[in-house]
């Protein structure tokens, strides 16, 4: 029994600790993405694999209450470059014409993060919205990979 509790908490630490190092590696990796001279299809992309892993891990959590606090420490982390990037990328696909936002379209969706945000994005504003909460800098990030304009 003690060690089967024993074991318990190391698994509960390790996991911790996991969860803590791939948000410092976001942190780290969104700051240099939102001060890079990356062009901004490759600052989309980039920004896009991110989101996909966040939303894996938050979406792998038990409970709406885990998922959001995932969620939300990585906002709060993340708040500043997020919100550059979300800017940046929303004013440059605002100003693509409407042919260059349909080639956008075309070369997003070949891209190996498209099919996994298809089912990420709803799966996360369901699982958030049912255990009633919200996050507006996904949601910015959300109109944002659907290639909607960004309020």
């Amino acid at each position: 029994m003690r060690q089967t509790l024993g074991l318990s908490l190391l698994i509960i630490l390790l996991t911790g600790c996991t969860a803590t190092r791939q948000l410092k590696v976001h942190h780290s990796n969104l700051t240099t993405l939102a001060s890079s001279n990356l062009g901004a299809e490759a600052r989309f992309d980039a920004l896009a694999n991110t989101l996909v892993e966040v939303l894996e891990t938050g979406l792998s959590k038990k409970s709406p209450v885990a998922t959001y606090r995932y969620l939300h420490k990585f906002v709060n982390q993340n708040r500043l470059p997020l919100e550059t990037l979300t800017n940046d990328l929303g004013f440059w696909t605002t100003s693509l014409s409407p042919l260059e936002l349909a080639g956008l379209g075309v070369r997003t969706a070949t891209k190996p993060y498209a099919r996994k945000l298809v089912t990420l994005i709803p799966n996360t504003e369901n699982r958030l919205k049912n255990g009633g909460y919200k996050l507006s800098v996904l949601d910015k990030l959300f109109l944002l990979f659907t290639l909607r304009k960004v309020k």
